[in-house]
């Protein structure tokens, strides 16, 4: 009788297990397949540049002692400098460090929480993390923030872990993660003093601590050592960097807006469920081990905290403050996984023969279906990292500010292809802002990105030197480069005469002639295609040689069927 029940239990934590690795699997499965999504077209857009522009400015040593104004990531562009003289940079080199550290956090984070936080929990955190639309964002952004997000989370549950008396090899780790982390972005930096914070508070509050403030001194000299040399380049440069703190003001909708970044809607009812988990997640915590809870939420408040006291520049601006308060988001996601866990064990008592996850399904339901993964990642398209689709999540909001006074009928013509027909050439474009993610939202063709500056040196902002051997983007080419156009089965190259009034730019931006390379193509091509007061188009395969595209220009105005649409 005995060995039948033991044979029982082992039965079913065999069980328990398989679900397990199921779910972690699936997670890992869903969560990497929206983060490689399309990844290889993507065309580098806004924030992604300043890395480039500080490469294409400096050499090795440039890059290592001088911080630009744009705060690129010192440890990122040096990367970006070794595979420029090397193998090449190409979109997919320059977006891999932040890749591979958002599938690292898909990979190791659900397995690295304390012994207290069961597996149902952690699948369900892991499913979070894998579905949470700005951990997605920056993943696939060239940009450190989910490098700083796994070095700090890491780095902050191994000093839990050697503080409550395990190996002193967990102390080595956070001693790296801390030092390191900053140099990806400073903002991270409140977040990892934290743990100093705790211990010390714990050594004064509790008699029977597992370690003594002695024990924290190599740690604290280990962590100063290593973040010297940053300190000494943040405060000696051209333009110090402590220069940017205590300048811009936090207003109430800022605060709303990283709300619903770091909650992943703009849904009111979605946010109050995700954040009434949140709660029951932190009193089932607390229940289970005050000491983790205190923790963690001593972590969460100073890194937020942190930052909206040093308020550097930019913060005015809710992405802004969702990326520097980013680290905390494991810490939100965990609370909400165990209040939705306990949501799922009250229905299972309640609701008779049911084993269902309800609570965690209409969660993570809500979160799709509220959320602004579908308005981001349709097909095709190249823009996914662009502001106007990631500066909120409402895009009938900001995304409309990039709305041109009127559509060409060009871009009309094409929608009524099937999607992904086509492959244009579009130039020239500023990188920062540009209608090119609004017309392809109505044309659903690829993009590539014409560049037009002759040089061969000092071009222009968002565009790259010609003939440079080590940058091999693939979404990017010269317009002047035929043979490069050839290669890419380019259908249309189309040259916008006056990018500025026809998109309504909002910022002082010099005009950039393309006329010279109108004349160019007329030559070689013949009369263009399509033309009208703003665009000049050449076909140039055969198939696109052989559409008849109809001149002038299709206004929209205000509300239309078109735009109502899309």
């Amino acid at each position: 009788m005995l060995a039948r029940q033991t044979d029982n239990d082992h039965r079913r934590t065999f069980a328990v297990r398989a679900d397990v690795l199921a779910g972690y699997g699936t997670a890992l499965v869903v969560g990497m397949s929206l983060r490689l999504y399309g990844l290889r077209h993507q065309i580098v857009v806004d924030d992604e540049w300043h890395a480039l522009h500080h490469l294409l400015r400096f050499g090795y040593g440039g890059i290592l002692t001088q911080f630009s104004e744009s705060g690129d990531s010192i440890p990122l562009t040096f990367f970006y400098r070794i595979m420029a003289d090397t193998v090449g940079l190409s979109e997919l080199g320059l977006r891999a460090p932040s890749f591979m550290a958002g599938l690292a956090s898909l990979v190791l984070l659900p397995a690295f929480w304390p012994r207290e936080v069961r597996h149902g929990e952690r699948v369900l955190f892991a499913w979070l993390l894998a579905l949470s639309p700005i951990l997605i964002f920056f993943s696939r952004c060239a940009r450190p923030y989910s490098i700083t997000l796994l070095l700090s989370i890491v780095g902050v549950l191994a000093f839990y872990r050697w503080w409550r008396g395990n190996r002193r090899a967990w102390a080595g780790l956070f001693v790296g993660c801390a030092v390191l982390a900053p140099y990806f972005n400073l903002a991270c930096a409140p977040g990892l003093v934290a743990p100093f914070l705790f211990a010390t508070l714990d050594c004064v509050c509790r008699r029977d601590s597992e370690r003594t403030l002695h024990q924290l001194i190599p740690l604290v000299c280990g962590v100063a050592t290593g973040s010297l040399p940053l300190l000494i380049v943040l405060g000696l440069g051209p333009d110090p960097v402590f220069s940017k703190l205590l300048v811009e003001p936090i207003a109430q909708g800022t605060v709303r807006g990283a709300g619903e970044f770091l909650s992943g809607t703009i849904h009111l009812p979605v946010i109050v469920g995700v954040l009434a988990c949140a709660t029951l997640g932190g009193r089932r915590l607390w229940l289970r081990n005050r000491h983790l809870t205190v923790y963690l939420a001593c972590f969460a408040v100073l890194q937020v905290g942190g930052v909206l006291l040093l308020r550097p520049v930019g913060l005015g601006y809710a992405i802004v403050l969702s990326r520097y308060c980013l680290p905390v988001l494991p810490v939100l996601l965990l609370f909400v996984a165990l209040g939705a866990r306990q949501l799922d064990e009250l229905a299972q008592r309640s609701i008779d023969r049911t084993r269902r996850p309800l609570a965690s399904a209409a969660l993570i339901g809500g979160l799709l279906v509220c959320g602004p993964l579908p308005g981001v990642y349709y097909w095709p398209n190249n823009f996914t990292n662009h502001g106007s689709l990631q500066f909120d999540y409402d895009h009938g909001d900001y995304f409309e500010q990039f709305r041109p006074p009127t559509v060409p009928h060009f871009y009309e013509r094409l929608r009524r292809h099937e999607p992904g027909t086509w492959r244009l050439v579009e130039a020239p474009w500023h990188f920062y802002w540009h209608s090119y993610t609004y017309y392809q939202r109505l044309h659903r063709q690829w993009v590539v990105i014409g560049f037009v500056d002759p040089r061969t040196d000092r071009v222009r902002g968002g565009e790259l030197p010609r003939g440079h051997s080590g940058l091999r983007f693939e979404n990017f080419v010269h317009v002047a480069d035929h043979d490069a156009i050839a290669a890419r089965d380019v259908d249309y190259v189309i040259f916008h005469r006056n990018v500025i009034a026809e998109m309504a730019i909002p910022f002082p931006s010099l005009p950039v002639p393309t006329q010279p390379w109108i004349d160019e193509y007329r030559t070689r091509f013949g009369p263009p295609a399509y033309e009208d007061e703003y665009l000049t188009v050449f076909a140039l395969s055969p198939a696109a040689k052989e559409i008849r595209l109809r001149k002038g220009v299709h206004s929209l105005p205000g509300d239309t069927q078109l735009v109502r649409e899309y």
